[in-house]
């Protein structure tokens, strides 16, 4: 529990800043990221965690994600 808030507040400080991000910094990490992210979605699922799922793949606009956990 105390990994995963953690890991939803770094994933948050990337796809909502406070502040916007540069350009650089977004393609740099968005792909690491990206994998980081969906690797926590298919985290929450083997938890039973489906409606933090379903709000990640939201969030992180992964379309794809949706048919897996439907």
């Amino acid at each position: 529990p105390i990994r995963e808030g953690l890991l939803e507040e770094t994933l948050g400080s990337f796809y909502a800043p406070s502040r916007p991000l540069s350009d650089v910094t977004v393609l740099q990490y968005r792909d690491p990221i990206s994998r980081l992210s969906r690797r926590f979605f298919h985290h929450l699922l083997r938890y039973k965690r489906f409606e933090k799922a379903f709000l990640l793949a939201v969030d992180i606009g992964a379309k794809d994600l949706f048919m897996v956990s439907y």
